[in-house]
């Protein structure tokens, strides 16, 4: 039986969260998109053309389109294509012509004669391999250049394969949990607008979306599994591996050293490269597509990602940094409450204001289908804006001033711990550690000094009782922070190395 403490303690959790989301409604307002009775709305996709005509890819093989309305239940939807087979990625080149990616092909698809419906399916690429395992997504994004990304996701052994696969066959890469049999499971492809596929880069487990941010950086998150301690956030840089081995056995550069999942560690420790963000299990379980937020129309977060849970009710929000060369960064809980737990694609419509929230279970719980939506009613939500890396702790802003910044100090605890890298499924947390606040300074942000920072942790931060000058508290109180990097001292108390006639000399500043 639970002691009286406990009960309180829950109840005042209870209490705190309500409050927190009836402050959060008051900035969005959310509601649920109706869909005809006939049509499944598992939403593979989402995407908006400029004339406001939203798309929504179906994984039972239709395109749907509608106009948006101010009541959700008046959509109009209508099929504009069909005959797909599991849309994971629509990107709308312009109304009425589109490039989707199904589970076999890159495919155009366009209405020729502008009565509505899609008239013409011309296949752009087959460059990956079929095994017929249910697993293999491939989500989609534009280039910049006319081309586009595909993430090519592995295979699961809880699901068969077809007798006769497509393309290429690799008994060593079929071992494993995730595997990648066929070619370029676990990668991500890039196709160039001349038609041209190449390998962009490997080590993905089931890497359920991709997107480019305005800095032209692409990014992918994973989900929590085999070689995967939690969800992790990757910058997809040229080349690179992102630790899950077994899309290593279609790298040519490593064709004579055997199956890769039976690598020495030591191996893919030095291949590895490390996540720019790794949140917490519980917190995500299974990333959705991550989508950049480019407008103020939508809250003070420009800038910011916002990346859904495909297996919980909730989106986060990402606050990236680089830190000595190194991507790193927090994230915190954006919202939670009337979602379904099956968060899968997220757009944004084109006056910036709402978001578009689509969900498909996939199969891994009851039917939880369908499109939310969240519309910024231009209230200012009370939460941490940004946290940042500082050389002795971390600089946090706030959405609003706050009450009683003298307080801070004894406001905010600090946890750190790591997740274990290897071949089994997840993680716990390992080497949980405390970590004392000695200080605070400035005036927004708040800069708090923290005792024995330490690079390879991740530093959970929660500020207890904060509260606005108005009163609000905050929204979601608790920021976790992947340090992959400590934050160097200025340049002047530095060796910097220049380069001379005679070689490399080192000047100190």
């Amino acid at each position: 039986m639970k002691s009286t403490f406990q009960n309180f303690s829950f109840a005042l959790a209870l209490i705190t969260h309500v409050l927190s989301q009836l402050a959060f409604a008051g900035s969005y307002n959310l509601d649920d998109v109706v869909f005809p009775a006939d049509m499944p709305p598992e939403i593979g996709d989402l995407a908006f053309a400029a004339d406001g005509t939203l798309y929504a890819a179906l994984r039972r093989g239709d395109i749907v389109v509608a106009t948006p309305t101010k009541d959700p239940t008046a959509f109009q939807w209508r099929v504009f294509a069909t005959g797909h087979h599991n849309i994971l990625g629509l990107e709308v080149v312009k109304p009425g012509h589109l490039v989707v990616s199904q589970m076999a092909e890159l495919t155009e698809v366009i209405d020729t004669d502008g009565d509505g419906v899609a008239d013409r399916y011309n296949n752009l690429s087959t460059a990956w391999g079929v095994s017929g395992n249910y697993h293999e997504t491939n989500a989609l994004c534009p280039d910049g250049d006319g081309g586009y990304y595909i993430a090519v996701g592995t295979a699961s052994h809880n699901g068969p394969t077809f007798d006769t696969p497509r393309g290429d066959y690799s008994t060593a890469g079929r071992r494993g949990r995730n595997f990648s049999a066929v070619k370029y499971k676990g990668w991500v492809l890039h196709y160039a607008k001349d038609g041209t596929v190449t390998p962009h880069c490997s080590g993905f487990r089931m890497h359920n979306g991709i997107a480019r941010t305005t800095d032209g950086m692409i990014w992918c998150g994973d989900n929590q599994g085999d070689w995967r301690g939690a969800s992790p956030l990757y910058w997809c840089r040229e080349g690179s591996f992102s630790g899950h081995p077994a899309s290593l056995v279609w790298d040519p550069r490593f064709k004579d050293f055997g199956t890769p999942i039976y690598w020495p560690r030591k191996l893919l420790d030095d291949l590895h490269n490390e996540p720019a963000i790794m949140m917490a299990h519980g917190e995500m379980r299974s990333c959705g597509e991550p989508m950049q937020i480019t407008t103020d129309n939508f809250g003070p977060f420009k800038g910011q990602m916002l990346i859904p849970d495909e297996n919980s009710p909730r989106i986060m929000r990402v606050m990236l940094e680089t830190v000595d060369g190194a991507w790193q960064g927090a994230n915190v809980l954006f919202h939670t409450g009337g979602l379904r737990p099956s968060g899968n694609r997220m757009a944004m419509s084109p006056d910036g204001k709402t978001l578009y929230y689509g969900e498909t279970a996939r199969g891994w719980q009851k039917p939880n289908e369908g499109i939310h939506r969240l519309h910024y009613t231009g209230t200012v939500p009370f939460e941490v804006l940004d946290c940042k890396l500082t050389t002795g702790g971390f600089a946090v802003s706030f959405t609003q001033p706050i009450q009683e910044p003298s307080k801070l100090a004894s406001q905010l605890t600090v946890r750190s711990f790591r997740y274990e890298y290897g071949y089994h499924y997840g993680s716990k947390q390992k080497s949980v550690r405390e970590h004392a606040v000695t200080a605070v300074s400035g005036n927004g942000p708040y800069e708090f000094t923290v005792a024995d920072l330490q690079p390879g942790r991740v530093y959970e931060l929660t500020f207890a009782n904060v509260l606005a000058a108005d009163g609000s508290t905050i929204g979601n109180p608790k920021v976790t922070y992947t340090m992959n990097r400590l934050k160097r001292p200025p340049a002047q108390n530095r060796a910097t190395i220049k380069q001379s006639d005679n070689g490399l000399k080192v000047f100190i500043n």
